[in-house]
């Protein structure tokens, strides 16, 4: 279904709306979240390192891990920026909108099996975890967080080298990531490399400057310094509509609602819909919470007028909380947790075709969403424009071409990415991402095509060398020879550009820039 990228590197993507509709999140179209670049170094050379305020310290491949008792669950991995590109005023940071969650199976060992193993003294406290991805400067910080020992030492708290049942993909932190469920996915520290045991928080810049929120309300504006606030921990009560989808035309009357609710206190006690902004409210049918765990899914039915509607779900977790009408606004954008709404325009009889949809099924085969977003047309140009491409074979009903034209032509030629996703069914193409293996081993997802490393040294003297040298050992781009990043990660640059690189998506097709990887790699 694809991801909405906000950044091609380090890769930042969100999950659409249609991929958040099934029960489990499927990993190719899970969100990504990283900070650094994604670390190469093979499964096989795995190694952890835990150490600090215990009696033996260790040293532990993956084969030693996969020793202690094995346990599976699902959990609901969750950014705490989640929805930050809906508060208003805006805050720094990646602009996610509502796909930077998902649930998924994780299989692994408890945290507190490997911590027993080491024995933990006694004053003890917290477990610093740190992620193998390293920072692209040296005065960067690395990426590092605590866990108190209580939640570290929880059952369900695992070190993961599984998710749906296959290995652990690479971008979701293989082949070995922290699952700590019920918490925000910042905690969840991907590529785990070194465990370390401490009598106090760590004091670095993850932990004592970012992800944190004020102690009390502070306005837009006003001076706050991070420090005195508190770490963001435990998920608040959410909801999350999944159909029908946001600007979808539906039928007037009664419309069928589902979605996903969840908490960190617990099972969600009800689920409330509302088709009139939250002014009245009629229960939702909650399905039982799995023995496992992972979030809920809700559904009922709301009378929509034709017009306009705003349809809204609110949720109610097992402790009490409900979820707000309104977010609470705060200067990082963190922990939204505001009432989900889904603006719907209701029409009378049959709903007309989802542009979106016709885009994804009848356009996007073709054209890239990148081309169809440089067109500067209007209502008029769209018509003929489609008309052509009815004379070269589409097939298109009048309904259809109604939908794309009154669509397309109230998207700006200059819509930012998330503009382009909605116009995409919330999709746009990510880089294709191989789960579990480092970039010597993720040559490309299938069988090299006939003579690659030939068209990949020609694609590469004709299209890189001006910039990155004859020999790939870096001119005014910088040095590949000997330092490939994993081949997401250059799918995605070589596709979306970066910085003064231009993007080659137009250019060159995914055969194309595979190869010249190839060709990098054995190079």
């Amino acid at each position: 279904m694809g991801l909405l990228v906000h950044s091609p590197k380090p890769l930042q993507a969100e999950s659409s709306p249609a991929a958040l509709d099934a029960w489990e999140t499927a990993a190719d179209d899970f969100f990504v979240r990283s900070h650094h670049g994604t670390p190469s170094t093979p499964a096989d050379g795995w190694v952890v390192v835990v150490d600090g305020l215990v009696d033996h310290p260790l040293k532990l491949t993956l084969a030693d891990l996969s020793k202690l008792k094995p346990r599976t669950l699902h959990a609901v991995l969750e950014c705490s920026g989640n929805g930050r590109g809906l508060q208003t005023p805006h805050a720094s940071g990646v602009q996610w909108l509502k796909g930077a969650v998902g649930n998924a199976e994780w299989s692994g060992v408890a945290l507190a099996d490997v911590l027993a193993a080491a024995g933990v003294k006694a004053e003890a406290r917290f477990v610093r975890l740190e992620g193998a991805d390293a920072p692209a400067f040296p005065a960067a910080p690395a990426f590092v967080r605590s866990v108190p020992l209580a939640k570290a030492t929880a059952p369900d708290t695992l070190l993961a080298t599984k998710m749906n049942r296959a290995g652990l993909p690479r971008l979701h932190g293989g082949p070995l990531r922290l699952v700590l469920p019920d918490w925000y996915g910042e905690n969840w520290t991907k590529w785990i490399a070194h465990i370390t045991l401490t009598a106090s928080e760590d004091e670095g810049f993850f932990m004592k400057k970012a992800y944190r929120i004020p102690k009390e309300p502070v306005k837009p504006g006003e001076p706050w310094d991070s420090a005195t606030g508190r770490p963001i921990e435990q998920l608040l009560v959410q909801s999350l509509i999944t159909q029908p989808l946001a600007d979808a035309p539906v039928a007037a009357g009664k419309v069928r609602v589902r979605g996903k609710a969840f908490s960190g206190a617990g099972a969600i006690a009800k689920v409330e819909l509302s088709a009139d902004d939250g002014k009245s409210w009629a229960p939702a049918a909650l399905e039982k919470r799995h023995d496992d765990g992972g979030w809920q899914e809700f559904s009922g039915t709301v009378a929509l007028a034709p017009g306009p509607a705003v349809i809204v779900a609110r949720a109610t977790d097992a402790a009490g909380a409900t979820q707000p009408l309104e977010h609470a606004w705060n200067p990082g954008g963190y922990v939204r947790n505001a009432a989900d709404r889904a603006f719907v325009t209701a029409v009378a009889g049959e709903a007309p075709p989802d542009a979106r949809e016709v885009l994804d099924e009848k356009c996007f085969k073709c054209h890239a969403p990148e081309l169809v977003r440089e067109q500067r047309l209007g209502a008029a140009g769209w018509e003929k424009t489609l008309a052509k491409m009815e004379g070269f074979g589409a097939a298109l009903t009048a309904a259809e071409k109604a939908a794309l034209v009154a669509y397309l032509a109230k998207t700006p030629a200059d819509a930012p990415l998330a503009a382009l996703a909605e116009a995409n069914g919330g999709r746009v193409e990510a880089a294709a991402h191989t789960a579990g293996r480092p970039p010597q081993e993720a040559q490309r997802a299938g069988p090299a095509p006939a003579g690659s490393a030939g068209v990949g040294s020609a694609v590469f003297r004709s299209m890189c060398a001006p910039c990155h040298g004859a020999d790939a050992q870096g001119v005014v781009g910088p040095r590949l020879r000997d330092r490939l990043p994993a081949l997401e990660d250059f799918r995605a640059t070589v596709r979306h550009g970066q910085r003064a690189m231009p993007a080659f998506a137009a250019t060159l097709t995914p055969a194309q820039i595979d190869a010249v990887y190839g060709f990098l790699a054995a190079h």
